[in-house]
């Protein structure tokens, strides 16, 4: 299960009483999640993840963030402290289902972008990034630019054409602002 705003509007002194009896995960919007789904939680917007769930999760430029986990432990900045800044309406449901294998834009927002892509085993690619780029893979492994990487590194990309090369069938995600 995953955890994406609050069943209901909590106001600023409810939001503190929650923080301080330690009593988030009752107030939580929990929803089944499985391998594939993709969630835009928007910034400042309460969110727990449940056991047995592995995410990656790719930030927008924001210094805000409030991380609980189904027992409501602090993950992140201390709910205490972020108690009165958060986001607590209903959230949507799944935007987007894309498992591994498939390729496709997940979110394209202003100047931030995040797509998942596939290579095969012995692809290359040549990137043409006009600023930052983030290279997250999450299955395979390869090199940039005569560099190694594994599944489950996050690369920074700051050359103006580097160049990806997969040497086993690969899954990531590519970010840009």
């Amino acid at each position: 299960m995953i955890g994406i705003g609050t069943i209901v509007p909590l106001k600023q002194p409810l939001q503190h009483h929650a923080a301080e009896i330690e009593a988030w995960a009752q107030f939580i919007d929990w929803r089944p999640a499985r391998a594939g789904d993709f969630y835009f939680v928007p910034a400042g917007t309460i969110y727990a993840i449940g056991a047995g769930i592995s995410l990656v999760e790719v930030q927008q430029n924001i210094d805000l963030t409030c991380n609980r986990d189904g027992h409501d432990r602090t993950r992140g900045l201390e709910t205490k402290a972020t108690a009165g800044d958060l986001q607590t309406e209903q959230r949507p449901a799944v935007a987007l289902h894309r498992p591994l294998g498939c390729s496709g834009v997940l979110l394209d927002d202003g100047p931030f972008g995040l797509r998942l892509a596939h290579m095969q085993g012995g692809d290359a690619l040549h990137v043409t990034n006009s600023g930052l780029a983030w290279f997250i893979p999450l299955r395979g492994r390869g090199d940039i630019d005569g560099l190694t990487w594994r599944a489950g590194e996050c690369w920074l990309l700051t050359q103006p054409t580097p160049l990806i090369r997969a040497a086993s069938d690969t899954d990531y995600l590519f970010a840009t602002v």
